[in-house]
């Protein structure tokens, strides 16, 4: 043989290899990792100027959707330019918040802030849709900052 500390090397590696296959094979295989969620058809809208017009869609908002009772948990989603998103959620009861896209918070408009149109409860196979709008005259950061 003219190399045998490679071949031993390789013996060694295929062999832990082969011990270890078995292992990958469980892990892969293993339990069902299905998740439950539902899916909110988000849309972020503005207060009209002047009373009587209608609101008008606001683009490039930032969401976050805080899960009610104390949990820490929250899941932030950003609508697109036509002021739309999909949003999965597990199942449960969240309270929406709105942001700019720089992270600071946008001022909601009072109905919004109330809560029976600003919390939702969502449950695993339905869809729901939900809106929050910004209040009237409010400026907010509608691009990502580099």
């Amino acid at each position: 043989m003219k190399y045998p500390n490679r071949t031993r090397g390789l013996i060694v590696f295929c062999g832990l290899g082969l011990l270890l296959l078995p292992l990958r094979v469980f892990t892969a295989g293993g339990s069902d990792q299905s998740v439950e969620v539902g899916y909110i058809s988000l849309t972020t809208a503005q207060e009209a100027d002047r009373d009587g017009e209608p609101a008008s869609f606001a683009p490039d908002v930032l969401i976050r959707f805080a899960r009610a009772g104390g949990s820490t948990v929250s899941i932030y989603a950003m609508t697109d330019q036509t002021g739309t998103a999909l949003v999965p959620l597990e199942p449960g009861t969240y309270c929406a918040t709105a942001y700019g896209l720089d992270g600071k918070p946008v001022s909601m408009s009072k109905r919004s802030m109330e809560p029976t149109y600003r919390c939702f409860s969502i449950k695993s196979g339905t869809m729901i849709e939900f809106s929050v709008t910004l209040a009237r005259g409010v400026k907010y950061a509608k691009s990502i900052p580099r």
